[in-house]
């Protein structure tokens, strides 16, 4: 009985870790995403400014 307790909780806890580490994995790529968008916005921003440089 104790040992069928104790597989339970330990298989939630492998359950609830796996998933935490769903949500952090989330949360990186969300922020990877963002900084590459910023640095798409910012490399196109030098580019306008080079061309304008250049007419």
């Amino acid at each position: 009985m104790v040992k069928l307790l104790h597989e339970n909780l330990w298989n939630r806890h492998l359950r609830t870790e796996s998933e935490g580490l769903t949500n952090t994995q989330r949360v990186i790529q969300a922020k990877i995403g963002s900084l590459g968008s910023q640095f798409q916005e910012w490399e196109n921003h030098e580019g306008e400014i080079l061309n304008q440089k250049r007419s």
